[in-house]
């Protein structure tokens, strides 16, 4: 799994794709504060809301929002799926062809395994 520690600090979104950096590209605006991000040289392919590039860096903060809600949801359905485990061992509940498959997704919502 991604670490997304490592994007605190970031400056506060939303973030707009505005046209005229010094180098004639497009430029990555906070509308928070008016911060400039960064510059996006000019492509080929921009259009009038600026290149695919700058688009996507644009729209960090929120893909960056949806990544933590997501991440959020991910322990709930983990800390979901320990439990069954545990209740189906306290009861003695046979699921010994269910385990396997079980673990296997316990494992790769944890980010164990693939």
């Amino acid at each position: 799994m991604t670490d997304l520690s490592i994007y605190e600090g970031h400056t506060p979104g939303p973030w707009e794709v505005v046209w005229g950096s010094p180098d004639g590209g497009w430029y990555i605006e906070s509308q928070f504060n008016g911060t400039i991000v960064c510059d996006v040289p000019p492509s080929a392919d921009a259009g009038d809301n600026g290149s695919p590039d700058a688009r996507a860096i644009a729209g960090l903060p929120d893909i960056l929002a949806y990544a933590r809600e997501l991440e959020a949801r991910n322990a709930e359905l983990v800390r979901g799926l320990e439990s069954v485990v545990m209740d189906y061992a306290m009861y003695g509940i046979n699921v010994d062809q269910y385990n396997d498959a079980i673990l296997a997704a316990l494992s790769r919502a944890k980010g164990d395994g693939k």
